[in-house]
């Protein structure tokens, strides 16, 4: 009947009664571009009378029949905004802005391309780049790209736990100077990691000594703080817990976490940033902790140049983000960089040795450029069934909030 017809109709447009939109319903609202509003009763016939309109509604009450025409014109209204993009600054877009909330474009392997990655990732929307210093070293690289890039570059200065034997004795006073003359900066990266080859050189007594100074210093500045965590979940939810709460927040970066640790760090006004790393754990693990993480939470990042993520020929991500994945050729004296230079791969659960030495002669890895924010968006939208759109909004204005920065 035509009722019954309607009714599959309706249910196949809100994805059904009690069932939360997924993928294939996100793959069939990008495919309509042209949204039709011709009310439903009038687009087809009887079923014997296939291609053919009608002029009077089905037989069904006149209030019913007017909600559902309404909520199918409401939805579709939506779609066509969506759909024909924004305005932003006066122009219009296709396409929502992205902020990447993490990367490190002063890395002395990128450091010479920067200005040229930064026009590239603009190309495809990627509007801000919070960029997190690691070490004493560092920040005037940092400071630097904000000056060429004030625009773009949101600056972050920080003691990474790789590099805390690099720290010189008045290292908390230099990180206090760096921040002081750039208010606008955040504090970042800091943080724990239990892995071997950092522990050996840094227990994680030191590790935490170290980081409280940091989350210390972050409050009595007003500044949101940059947070690595590996492997060490359970000292890190303990020094958040004990220094926190924090009102400028909280960046759990490369999240790749358990979902617990979502619900019980949003009270210290934590946030969590997604990278490609998120594919590197079992896919139950990541919807799991995606699902956790309020939208008002969420944000993007890329990690570059670290955190590349190549797709296998037959992964289940090749199509979706195959061909989108950019790399980046590492200078060409990238061989000479060591120590606090060589910054590989920080958010993975995998050994950082290699971080602390050179490259070996003749092997150039792949590195990550800062436009795969983009396709970071497109998984996260993958896995939580949401619209790229409507991440995209809500993922920038969050990190707005985070940086203190307008949306226009």
């Amino acid at each position: 009947s035509r009722i019954g017809s309607a009714w599959d109709c309706w249910r196949g447009s809100t994805g059904g009664l009690g069932r939360r939109k997924g993928p294939r319903d996100r793959r069939k609202r990008q495919a309509r571009a042209t949204p039709d509003l011709t009310p439903l009763w009038k687009r087809s016939g009887d079923a014997g009378a296939a291609g053919t309109t009608s002029t009077m509604p089905p037989k069904a009450s006149a209030e019913h029949w007017h909600q559902h025409c309404h909520q199918h014109w409401h939805r579709q209204y939506w779609r066509s905004i969506m759909s024909h993009g924004t305005v932003r600054d006066g122009k219009s877009t296709d396409e929502e802005a992205i902020f990447d909330a993490h990367c490190h474009l002063q890395d002395m392997r990128i450091f010479k391309q920067a200005g040229r990655l930064i026009e590239e990732a603009g190309a495809v929307g990627v509007e801000k780049l919070a960029v997190n210093g690691c070490c004493e070293e560092d920040w005037s690289r940092v400071a630097t790209l904000h000056s060429q890039h004030p625009n773009q570059v949101v600056p972050s200065f920080g003691l990474h736990p790789w590099f805390l034997r690099t720290r010189s004795p008045s290292w908390l006073d230099a990180l206090r100077s760096a921040l002081s003359r750039h208010p606008e900066s955040g504090l970042g990266e800091a943080g724990l990691d239990k892995s071997r080859s950092v522990l050996d050189h840094s227990p994680m007594s030191i590790q935490m000594e170290i980081f409280t100074e940091q989350l210390r210093l972050a409050r009595t500045l007003g500044r949101p703080v940059s947070v690595h965590c590996v492997k060490a979940w359970g000292p890190m939810q303990k020094c958040l817990k004990e220094e926190g709460p924090f009102p400028e927040g909280v960046v759990l970066h490369s999240f790749n976490g358990p979902a617990e640790v979502v619900r019980d760090l949003v009270s210290v006004n934590a946030f969590f940033s997604i990278s490609l790393s998120i594919l590197r754990i079992k896919l139950a693990k990541a919807r799991a902790a995606l699902e956790a993480i309020p939208l008002e939470r969420l944000l993007l990042e890329t990690d570059s140049p670290d955190a590349h993520y190549r797709c296998e020929p037959d992964s289940q991500w090749e199509g979706l983000i195959g061909g989108s994945i950019r790399s980046v050729e590492p200078e060409e004296d990238d061989s000479a960089s060591v120590g606090c230079e060589t910054l590989v791969c920080c958010c993975s659960d995998s050994d950082p040795q290699s971080a602390l030495e050179p490259p070996r002669q003749g092997i150039r890895r792949a590195l990550n450029h800062p436009a795969n924010v983009s396709a970071v968006l497109k998984v996260v939208a993958e896995l939580t069934g949401r619209g790229e759109d409507a991440i995209a909004a809500a993922t920038f204005s969050n990190a707005c909030k985070v940086f203190k920065l307008s949306e226009k």
